[in-house]
């Protein structure tokens, strides 16, 4: 299975705005666009930024708070899949990455593992973590990534959502 992760965001910046932040702010380096995808990537990350289909809200069925009328979806890809030791290098930077996004574009958010697996959500300015014991935001996971979230913010178990 590879290791991906989707950011949904409910701005009004450009996927352009959004790619130039992130080469100002990021070790990424630009790539050339594809269609109206923005490329990044670095040694070890790969993130697409584009504008929602007008045909498409996938977050609709989703229950609160992950539930959020975006207009920007960033997806971030390992490209180091097949080594261990370089997916927590994938998870630090893209956590890195997603906090910046989160500072600097205001706006609700959320952000999926795997496109069906809600980790964040930031609604109305209040932002969660959903966690479970062992999982992602766990503080005895590799690196403490909870470390890299240098913003307020509540812990809540994925296990009160249901859908």
């Amino acid at each position: 299975m590879p290791i991906e992760a989707q950011l949904y965001l409910d701005t009004t910046a450009s996927p352009q705005e959004i790619k130039a932040h992130l080469l100002r702010t990021m070790p990424f380096k630009d790539e050339p666009d594809y269609r109206h995808w923005k490329e990044l990537s670095s040694e070890v990350t790969s993130v697409q930024i584009g504008k929602r289909s007008p045909n498409l809200n996938r977050l609709e069925s989703y229950p609160e708070p992950f539930c959020i009328d975006y207009k920007i979806a960033a997806y971030f890809l390992c490209r180091q899949k097949t080594d261990p030791n370089r997916q927590e290098d994938y998870y630090v930077q893209s956590f890195q990455t997603i906090v910046s996004l989160l500072k600097h574009f205001a706006g609700n958010a959320v952000l999926l593992l795997y496109s069906d697996v809600p980790m964040l959500a930031r609604k109305n300015g209040m932002l969660r973590l959903m966690g479970t014991e062992g999982g992602i935001w766990d503080s005895r996971s590799p690196g403490n990534r909870l470390s890299l979230v240098d913003l307020p913010y509540t812990i809540e178990p994925l296990s009160n959502y249901r859908w």
